[in-house]
């Protein structure tokens, strides 16, 4: 076994060792830098920086015509070739009774952000999935799905535009507060078992 040892060229083996790691943490570092450059390229096409969101909330059981919560959200690419969305500013705090905030992190693809959120409120733990579809007027429409600690899911719209005014008139005519209908899934199936009728949130 000593003899082995002793036959091994090792400057030999340390410097293949040194040129291999190299040669991995450059290929590593353009993986990253080509993946950063799509996704800059992606959302520069539909809209990097600033957004205004909205989206449907029954946090805090309020009543339904507040149900909607508007956020200023910055839009920006990741390291990872993803694309994140974040709260910045929630716009209408005095209609809520309960603080939102969020990451949302995901790929476009043909014009659909496909992600997953998480909260950014401490003391709390919601988590989901959100699909938004860019449009060519500088809006974008989709739905997130989530849930809260060990509550079944809940789902809602979620529109954003680059301009808060137009996303304020698109809500109030498009989907008012108190207009949109999300159906209790968890609800309808407890009723089905119990053979009761199903009923709506």
């Amino acid at each position: 076994m000593i003899n082995i040892l002793q036959t091994i060229k090792w400057p030999d083996v340390i410097a293949g060792a040194l040129v291999a790691a190299i040669v991995s943490t450059i290929g590593f570092g353009l993986r990253l830098l080509i993946q950063f450059r799509l996704a800059r390229r992606s959302i520069l096409r539909y809209g990097q920086g600033t957004w205004y969101s909205a989206e449907y909330d029954t946090k805090g059981n309020v009543p339904r015509d507040r149900r909607v919560t508007y956020l200023k959200v910055s839009m920006t690419p990741t390291l990872l070739g993803r694309v994140k969305v974040r709260s910045l500013e929630q716009l209408n705090p005095e209609d809520k009774a309960v603080e939102t905030g969020w990451i949302a992190e995901g790929r476009i693809q043909n014009g659909v952000l496909i992600g997953e959120w998480r909260t950014t409120v401490k003391g709390t733990d919601r988590f989901g999935s959100a699909m938004l579809r860019f449009l060519d007027n500088g809006r974008a429409v989709g739905y997130w799905i989530g849930v809260r600690g060990f509550d079944p899911p809940l789902y809602g719209y979620w529109i954003m535009s680059k301009d808060f005014d137009d996303l304020r008139a698109v809500v109030n005519g498009a989907v008012p507060p108190g207009s949109f209908e999300a159906i209790d899934v968890a609800r309808r199936v407890a009723d089905f078992e119990r053979g009761t009728r199903g009923s709506r949130v």
